[in-house]
């Protein structure tokens, strides 16, 4: 909700699966929040009008404050990173698509909404492939909306693409043994 979710959400365990509805606009804002390590953004479909002349007729501004701490938000992008090179979204690489980026794939029940929503540092890319009318599609959302996700990533201009996120002090990454679950030691393989 602090990131921008405000569709009426019931409080039930499969809430942090995704199981409840938002719309895409409201998922876009909410990792823009991430994106920008806890500032809530408020979208604009125009930030100004300008006369051929160049005089500003109307201007918008973007107002964002901080909603959560940025090293929540750097934890959970350093983990969504993972979707792209080991998890659901690992595709992504055998596709061409090499740049620093977070993302989260998302599937509906019945396979009617496939979704797919990822961040480089700049920007945050939002696709829903599904039916007006909640018929199933047959896709999932690394089939269906990643590959759309892919294909426009691929096309802008990334050019500060291999820069990292930005992680603030006080994070310490740690290996774990993936047997165990318990902090790997120098006798881990």
């Amino acid at each position: 909700r602090k990131l921008g979710i405000t569709s009426p959400l019931e409080a039930v365990p499969s809430i942090a699966l995704g199981a409840l509805e938002v719309t895409p606009l409201e998922l876009a804002r909410a990792f823009a929040g991430m994106a920008s390590g806890g500032f809530q953004v408020n979208p604009l479909g125009v930030l100004q009008v300008v006369t051929p002349g160049g005089e500003v007729l109307d201007k918008k501004s973007v107002g964002v404050k901080r909603v959560v701490s940025p090293e929540s938000t750097a934890i959970l992008t350093t983990m969504l990173q993972g979707v792209l090179d080991r998890g659901t979204a690992r595709s992504a690489r055998l596709l061409g698509f090499h740049s620093i980026a977070a993302g989260k794939t998302g599937t509906t029940s019945d396979y009617r909404d496939a979704w797919f929503v990822g961040y480089t540092p700049d920007l945050v890319t939002l696709v829903w492939v599904g039916f007006d009318d909640n018929s199933p599609t047959g896709l999932s959302g690394a089939s269906g909306a990643l590959p759309i996700w892919i294909d426009y990533m691929k096309r802008i201009d990334l050019r500060d693409s291999r820069q990292p996120f930005v992680l603030p002090e006080g994070i310490v990454f740690l290996e774990i043994d993936p047997v165990s679950g318990q902090l790997a030691t120098d006798h881990c393989p």
